[in-house]
């Protein structure tokens, strides 16, 4: 990142990070029930966060004094410039040139926002930034107890609501997701919650390790078990498969890390690399093995992934046609639909055909962005791991785990360009390294007040 590390102006004005403190905890509990509020909410928040610096501790960029805490972003900073430049650059040979700028700015910003927050919040006072943690883990608490209410009472809470309102059919979406009888909602199907689901778990590790910062003994206890219970409760109850699985790897990571750190990172990195770069020959092998058969369907109801197959397959035969730069920047969205126009009027169609988009980010990647962008994907999670393995071992589990949940999530699903996914996987980003970074510097000044060894 900069040669030189800002120092800090010291102010008694707190009202600032009490505010930002506001807006955080109002997003992510917000964010967890209507993730699509995300979209807007991520970036309120991470301003929010540079302008209560800027207020409370007036011109943060002063470069005399000694040099304070910084983030370890430097090699993770030039990879996400590589491959926003890249995405931006993509707009020269995209089909829809305007669109593919508005997405690859959007998603860079969000990428500059979380760096530049992470950055201030490493060179301001504990006591200031840890009105941020405690309000990550309660937004949290709240939004997570909500969703658990939902899935337990089948979202009797969102009917009663939508109904008291007033609402009447076509008036609230996803429409496909509600059942109406006399004008009245009388049921929500489940499958409305996945975008929550994925919410929860790109958050709660940053959320558990917020309750380690802020709190002791049994409240700590107490709390750390709610998180994880109410977590549990929402995503084993949902639809989401894709949840349900990255609950587990963000786990097993977590774990993985407590005891061997290092070899967790390696473990990573080569599952990282895989993804990255092996998708391609990987979907085309995939398919002609099970083509045809019902196992994987029987295996993993509700997931549909002959269906995934069919459509990775799809996608990455249509990589092969500009394997190095790609179609562009959510050319997923514009030439899926007309590559299955072409195969309708063909006579034949497959049960995937390519829809919107592959739903897989390393297949959307390679579809879009071609090797160079792939290399440049790779890279930006290759310099997480770095930085994680640069961390205090106390901190790496809750690092690994949201590692771990993130790349899980971005495998099965979602199209990688939705503001909505972007914005959760920014404000994952900012929680888990504001709160880790307080947790390094908690590590840090235990093992400078011990006494030396005689």
């Amino acid at each position: 990142m900069v040669g030189v590390a800002p120092v800090c102006v010291r102010s008694e004005q707190r009202w600032p990070w009490l505010a930002a403190a506001g807006l955080t905890g109002v997003a992510v509990a917000v964010g967890l029930i209507q993730p699509r509020t995300l979209s807007a909410l991520a970036p309120i928040v991470l301003i929010a966060l540079l302008v209560a610096a800027h207020v409370a501790d007036g011109n943060l960029f002063r470069w005399d004094s000694e040099p304070r805490a910084r983030p370890v972003l430097g090699p993770l900073s030039t990879a996400l410039l590589a491959f926003f430049a890249i995405a931006i650059l993509s707009a020269l040979w995209s089909p829809a040139p305007m669109v593919s700028l508005d997405k690859s700015l959007i998603g860079g910003s969000l990428a500059v926002l979380v760096i530049a927050g992470s950055w201030h919040a490493a060179c301001s006072r504990p006591s200031d930034i840890v009105h941020l943690i405690r309000a990550i883990w309660i937004g949290f608490l709240i939004g997570a107890a909500y969703l658990a209410l939902e899935i337990l009472t089948r979202q009797s809470v969102s009917v009663a609501a939508v109904n008291l309102l007033g609402f009447r059919e076509g008036q609230i979406n996803p429409a496909k997701f509600m059942r109406w009888q006399d004008g009245r909602l009388v049921a929500i199907e489940l499958a409305a919650m996945t975008r929550s689901m994925a919410a929860v778990v790109l958050l709660l590790a940053a959320a558990l390790a917020a309750a380690v910062v802020t709190l002791r003994g049994t409240a700590r206890i107490a709390t750390v078990g709610a998180l994880l219970i109410l977590a549990m409760i929402a995503v084993h109850g949902s639809d989401s498969q894709t949840a349900k699985l990255a609950l587990i790897t963000g786990f097993a990571a977590g774990i993985m890390a407590l005891l061997a750190a290092r070899w967790t990172r390696r473990i990573l990195a080569a599952v990282w690399v895989v993804a990255c770069l092996a998708i391609v020959p990987l979907a085309l092998g995939a398919h002609g093995y099970v083509s045809g058969t019902r196992s994987l369907d029987e295996a993993l109801p509700g997931a549909s992934p002959s269906v995934r197959l069919e459509i990775l397959d799809a996608y990455a035969k249509k990589v092969l046609d500009r394997p190095m730069l790609g179609h562009g920047v959510n050319s997923a969205y514009v030439l899926g639909p007309k590559f299955d126009a072409d195969i309708d009027n063909d006579g034949h169609r497959p049960k995937g055909g390519m829809r919107q988009h592959p739903h897989n980010v390393y297949m959307q990647v390679w579809f879009e962005l071609g090797a160079i962008g792939a290399l440049a994907f790779m890279a930006c999670g290759l310099a997480i791991l770095g930085a994680i393995g640069r961390l205090p071992n106390r901190v790496q589990p809750f690092a690994c785990a949201t590692f771990a949940s993130v790349a899980t999530v971005l495998a099965p699903s979602y199209g990688m360009w939705q503001y909505w996914f972007m914005s959760a996987i920014a404000l994952s980003a900012f929680a888990t390294t504001l709160v880790l970074t307080a947790l390094a510097a908690i590590d840090e000044r235990e093992l400078s007040s011990s006494p030396a060894p005689s």
